[in-house]
């Protein structure tokens, strides 16, 4: 079985979630969204995750690797089979409650072509988040799975935007089964 990962903002493939997905097959690559990838362009870094995505394995996504996915679904021909997407950054949130706002780059451009339907959508899609979440919201989770007909969406009460591992591994289990 293939699996690719692509990480979260400052994350490592050689630690985490990474180490653990690596352990489950002899097929496994990581992408990291680390000090180097971010150091590129916004369009350098989606035509890394595009390149990364191409062959259409389980893909798995973290945060901001979630975001940099969408923003490389934009337009695709091709989108990989499977994703599960955990805890992404899937554009603007605001928290009132909690006093916080995250505007990633291109915020506005993802926006639009979801809107437009113009991101293009894996054959089955996942996505994870917990009620608390003040990354990935979930209001913004709920439209943006309903805009692109997620197979499942699933909003985690008491969680926050670190998943608790005893989640991450049922829903792994579920989306490698």
């Amino acid at each position: 079985m293939r699996i690719r990962y692509i990480t979260g903002r400052g994350g490592r493939i050689d630690r985490g979630l990474s180490a653990y997905l690596a352990t489950l097959t002899r097929d496994y690559k990581g992408l990291a969204a680390d000090s180097k990838l971010l150091s590129l362009s916004v369009d350098e870094q989606v035509e890394r995750v595009r390149e990364f995505t191409a062959s259409g394995e389980n893909l798995i996504v973290n945060s901001y690797g979630g975001y940099l996915l969408m923003l490389s679904l934009i337009d695709a021909h091709k989108a990989p089979e499977r994703v599960l997407m955990l805890s992404p950054l899937l554009g603007r949130s605001v928290l009132p409650k909690n006093m916080m706002a995250s505007r990633p780059p291109r915020e506005k451009a993802l926006k639009l072509a979801l809107a437009e339907g113009r991101v293009t959508k894996p054959k089955y899609l996942r996505i994870v988040t917990g009620e608390d979440d003040v990354i990935c919201c979930p209001e913004l989770a709920r439209a943006v799975s309903h805009q692109l007909e997620a197979d499942r969406l699933d909003v985690i009460p008491g969680e926050s935007h670190d998943i608790n591992p005893k989640y991450v591994q049922a829903a792994l289990e579920n989306f490698l089964g």
